[in-house]
């Protein structure tokens, strides 16, 4: 395929389905610049406005899909359950046609290096964990117990179901939401350092604006956030634990 407009990219009419021109052209951008060189595997699932380009280097594969002129790139792993993905980024297509060849070419860069550098990366051995989440949007919720499913997790929707958690289980580590219906996750934090200090050095801050969270030195999640993130949140939890 190097060298040559996949079969696909001709048969594409940019104006009638500008999505799918986008994928095409950044499968080429794939093919040409990146993937002979590294060994990946390239292939495109679907066509027309639901084209999508898997780029694979085993056991890692990246996901990429153009949507409403947005470019989104998902990380997954051969291990994963198949809901279980890490935004790589989002990049917003440039509306001038005649910059999307090279906005096509930085995202093949990205998407190759993030995936060089993931399958560089030793594994990290993680203990179980006891973990609490508390957050009231239960689709969160609900994503978390998935994507933690190697540890002991309790949910919590309200500062109210935490403090009875908390009286009944010594956790490892707690994510909490910062916008919460009644006492909110700043002020359950305070309270925490007065009642439990031990577990309030160990409490991860999640929100969707990461305005909210200046001055406060505790770790955080900016929402929304990545297994990777997610992952090093854990591993801060462990370290910490252990040196309580």
């Amino acid at each position: 395929m190097s060298g040559r407009l996949p079969w696909m990219m001709r048969r594409v009419d940019p104006h009638s389905d500008p999505n799918a021109a986008v994928a095409m052209v950044v499968l080429h951008s794939f093919v040409d610049l990146h993937a002979r060189e590294t060994m990946a595997t390239v292939r495109v699932v679907g066509r027309g406005a639901a084209v999508r380009i898997d780029v694979t280097l085993d056991p890692w594969s990246v996901h990429l899909a153009v949507q409403d002129g947005q470019l989104q790139a998902r990380l997954y792993n051969t291990g994963w359950a198949d809901e279980d993905h890490d935004l790589l980024f989002r990049s917003r297509v440039p509306a001038d046609v005649e910059r999307v060849g090279a906005w096509a070419r930085r995202q093949a860069a990205n998407v190759m290096q993030a995936l060089q550098s993931t399958r560089e990366q030793e594994p990290v051995a993680l203990e179980p964990l006891r973990l609490l989440v508390v957050d009231d949007e239960s689709i969160l919720r609900q994503a978390l117990v998935r994507m933690l499913r190697d540890h002991v997790v309790h949910v919590a929707a309200s500062v109210d179901e935490a403090r009875e958690k908390l009286a009944q289980t010594d956790y490892d580590g707690v994510l909490l939401d910062v916008v919460l219906p009644g006492v909110g996750g700043l002020d359950y934090l305070r309270e925490l350092r007065g009642s439990y200090p031990e577990v309030a050095r160990r409490v991860c801050l999640m929100t969707a604006n990461p305005e909210m969270l200046d001055g406060h030195p505790s770790p955080s999640l900016v929402k929304p956030f990545s297994k990777g993130e997610l992952l090093d949140v854990l591993e801060w939890f462990q370290l910490t634990r252990r040196t309580d």
